[in-house]
């Protein structure tokens, strides 16, 4: 997804000629390493920040969305999410965020992303999105849902 919606419709739904098919047609597994994550002004000049996961999965919007909850991110305030989820005649997601599960041997990270509370890894946005995209706790009263 870090290369937005289209680019993950060509990975999925156009086949090795490059035509477009009504079906994906190809399998995707996507691996985030989040040992060292950047935050702040980022991506060209982001500050380091060692945050001790990986993130892997067979679709790229749930790795998206589980990576943005980790980093203490509301995903309904990320355009690319939002996008990401909404109808489409070729979809990226066949669920809801409500949906999505992060498996970890760290039970702060470990349930469904609903579940999840506080900002757990607590990443700093970059500047221009500072303020507007943060998990807060009346965000968490309404669900993340």
């Amino acid at each position: 997804m870090a290369d937005g919606p289209d680019l993950n419709r060509i990975v999925s739904y156009a086949d090795a000629e490059g035509k477009m098919h009504d079906r994906p047609v190809r399998r995707f597994f996507g691996l985030v390493d989040g040992i060292v994550g950047g935050e702040g002004n980022g991506p060209l000049d982001p500050t380091p920040k060692a945050a001790g996961v990986i993130i892997a999965g067979p679709n790229p919007v749930a790795i998206d969305l589980a990576a943005a909850r980790l980093m203490g991110f509301d995903h309904r305030n990320l355009p690319v999410l939002r996008v990401a989820l909404e109808s489409h005649p070729l979809p990226l997601a066949a669920f809801e965020h409500a949906d999505v599960v992060v498996r970890s041997d760290d039970t702060r990270y470990d349930g469904r992303l609903v579940d999840l509370r506080g900002r757990l890894l607590a990443f700093e946005p970059h500047f221009g999105w500072n303020g507007h995209i943060e998990i807060t706790e009346s965000v968490e009263a309404r669900s993340l849902a």
